[in-house]
């Protein structure tokens, strides 16, 4: 008798528990592309968004959102078809009003690797997957959906992003080497060069910030004029 009763109260208790939560659950399709159509690789980032008028703006590069309105509820790298459950409290503005929906975010470096966090991010676009939201002791999945999704936006730079100073330049025969600071991990850095002080023509090799970094600029490209651009 002791052992019934036992019993009944755990049993109790975890359906109390599982009430106060809402299980919602996401994956990656297995078959995600970038917007120039790559496959996306195992360990790219995912995220679970919420937004209050159900239009989530994207992400800055520093994986922040650009609307401060919107918010990143969770962000996991998936493996391709891998499958999350998140559960959150019930009672969080994030379940009982505005939107979720899963983003695709592109961390790649200029040497293709991703991230591995939400930072770096170039680009970002809503998968075509039904958030759905469930309560009660037995969570229901998520089913991915097709492998549309909306046109990838690119990601933005938050207003206190700083500003990358060209401070030392060297010519050799071949190349102009820029020395930059006040790079940042999350963006990319080429130069830019042209004939004239807009410096419009051709873009350089691209390199991840880290600080003080050196760019390249091949000679071959022609112009007298020179910019950092991040991207």
């Amino acid at each position: 008798m002791k052992k019934l009763l036992f019993s009944a109260a755990v049993l109790s208790a975890m359906m109390t528990f599982a009430a106060d939560f809402a299980a919602v659950s996401f994956s990656s399709t297995g078959t995600d592309t970038y917007a120039d159509g790559t496959l996306v690789p195992d360990g790219e980032m995912y995220a679970l968004v919420w937004s209050a008028d159900g239009n989530f703006d994207g992400l800055n590069v520093d994986g922040t959102p650009t609307d401060a309105n919107d918010k990143v509820v969770v962000a996991l790298s998936l493996k391709k078809g891998e499958s999350v459950i998140v559960n959150i409290d019930a009672n969080d503005p994030v379940v009982t009003t505005g939107s979720l929906a899963v983003l695709l975010a592109d961390t790649r470096s200029t040497t293709g690797e991703v991230a591995g966090a939400l930072k770096h991010v170039k680009a970002t676009a809503k998968l075509d997957l039904e958030v759905k939201v469930s309560t009660g002791a037995a969570p229901t999945s998520v089913a991915a959906g097709a492998t549309e999704k909306d046109a990838a936006v690119a990601a933005g730079f938050p207003a206190d992003f700083p500003m990358p100073k060209i401070t030392g330049m060297a010519l050799t025969d071949a190349e102009v080497i820029l020395t930059v600071e006040d790079t940042n991990p999350n963006a990319d850095y080429a130069v830019q060069g042209g004939d004239t002080p807009a410096a419009n023509g051709e873009v350089g090799a691209a390199k991840v910030g880290a600080g003080t970094i050196k760019l390249v600029y091949p000679k071959t490209a022609g112009g007298n004029f020179f910019k950092v651009i991040a991207k």
